[in-house]
Protein backbone atom coordinates (compact mmCIF):
# COMPACT_ATOMS: atom_id res chain seq x y z
CA UNK A 1 0.00 0.00 0.00
CA UNK A 2 3.08 2.27 0.39
CA UNK A 3 4.15 1.78 -2.98
CA UNK A 4 0.90 2.70 -4.24
CA UNK A 5 0.21 5.89 -2.15
CA UNK A 6 4.08 6.70 -3.02
CA UNK A 7 3.50 6.79 -6.73
CA UNK A 8 0.50 8.67 -6.36
CA UNK A 9 1.54 11.85 -4.32
CA UNK A 10 4.61 11.77 -7.11
CA UNK A 11 2.08 12.03 -10.32
CA UNK A 12 -0.20 14.36 -8.57
CA UNK A 13 2.89 16.54 -7.46
CA UNK A 14 3.93 16.43 -11.16
CA UNK A 15 0.43 16.99 -12.28
CA UNK A 16 0.22 20.05 -9.90
CA UNK A 17 2.99 21.65 -10.50
CA UNK A 18 2.69 21.30 -14.19
CA UNK A 19 -0.96 22.62 -14.07
CA UNK A 20 0.64 25.59 -11.82
CA UNK A 21 3.10 26.56 -14.61
CA UNK A 22 0.36 26.09 -17.54
CA UNK A 23 -1.91 28.54 -15.93
CA UNK A 24 0.71 30.90 -15.42
CA UNK A 25 2.06 30.79 -18.91
CA UNK A 26 -1.52 31.02 -20.15
CA UNK A 27 -1.93 34.14 -18.25
CA UNK A 28 0.88 35.97 -20.11
CA UNK A 29 0.35 34.31 -23.95
CA UNK A 30 -2.29 32.16 -25.61
CA UNK A 31 -0.80 29.90 -27.51
CA UNK A 32 -0.62 25.96 -26.53
CA UNK A 33 0.38 24.74 -30.07
CA UNK A 34 4.64 25.62 -29.65
CA UNK A 35 6.12 22.22 -28.22
CA UNK A 36 9.41 23.85 -27.34
CA UNK A 37 7.66 26.95 -25.73
CA UNK A 38 5.51 24.49 -23.38
CA UNK A 39 9.08 22.64 -22.46
CA UNK A 40 10.24 25.90 -21.95
CA UNK A 41 7.64 26.62 -19.15
CA UNK A 42 7.81 23.19 -17.86
CA UNK A 43 11.21 23.52 -17.00
CA UNK A 44 11.48 26.68 -16.00
CA UNK A 45 13.02 28.44 -18.69
CA UNK A 46 10.15 30.20 -19.82
CA UNK A 47 9.92 31.83 -16.47
CA UNK A 48 13.49 33.03 -15.84
CA UNK A 49 13.95 34.38 -19.49
CA UNK A 50 10.93 36.55 -18.91
CA UNK A 51 12.47 38.08 -15.81
CA UNK A 52 10.25 35.57 -13.50
CA UNK A 53 12.82 34.78 -10.91
CA UNK A 54 12.12 32.00 -7.92
CA UNK A 55 8.53 31.01 -9.74
CA UNK A 56 9.80 27.89 -11.16
CA UNK A 57 12.99 25.53 -11.35
CA UNK A 58 13.87 22.38 -12.79
CA UNK A 59 12.89 19.91 -10.07
CA UNK A 60 11.62 16.19 -9.91
CA UNK A 61 8.40 16.92 -11.72
CA UNK A 62 10.31 17.83 -15.04
CA UNK A 63 10.49 13.80 -15.41
CA UNK A 64 7.90 14.10 -18.21
CA UNK A 65 10.28 15.99 -20.37
CA UNK A 66 12.63 12.76 -20.68
CA UNK A 67 12.72 10.91 -23.99
CA UNK A 68 11.22 7.42 -22.07
CA UNK A 69 8.04 9.20 -21.56
CA UNK A 70 7.85 11.69 -24.24
CA UNK A 71 4.93 9.46 -25.89
CA UNK A 72 2.41 10.07 -23.07
CA UNK A 73 3.11 13.69 -22.61
CA UNK A 74 2.63 14.10 -26.67
CA UNK A 75 -0.94 12.48 -25.75
CA UNK A 76 -1.52 14.50 -22.90
CA UNK A 77 -0.64 17.75 -24.08
CA UNK A 78 -1.16 17.59 -27.45
CA UNK A 79 -3.18 20.79 -28.90
CA UNK A 80 -6.95 19.46 -28.39
CA UNK A 81 -6.09 17.08 -25.81
CA UNK A 82 -8.81 16.74 -23.18
CA UNK A 83 -6.18 17.75 -20.75
CA UNK A 84 -5.18 20.41 -22.76
CA UNK A 85 -9.09 21.70 -23.51
CA UNK A 86 -9.91 21.64 -19.98
CA UNK A 87 -6.51 24.01 -18.62
CA UNK A 88 -7.57 26.61 -21.33
CA UNK A 89 -11.29 26.79 -20.55
CA UNK A 90 -10.48 26.87 -16.84
CA UNK A 91 -7.69 29.13 -17.72
CA UNK A 92 -10.23 31.79 -19.52
CA UNK A 93 -13.15 31.26 -16.91
CA UNK A 94 -10.63 32.19 -14.31
CA UNK A 95 -9.41 35.49 -15.60
CA UNK A 96 -12.49 36.78 -17.31
CA UNK A 97 -13.33 36.90 -13.83
CA UNK A 98 -10.66 39.63 -12.78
Amino acid sequence: MGGLLKKNLFLTHTYLATLVKLVMYLRFERDLTDRGKLKSVINGEYFSSNGIINFSEKDFSTWILYDSTNNTIKMVYAPGSVFMSMLKKTVDSTWKKF
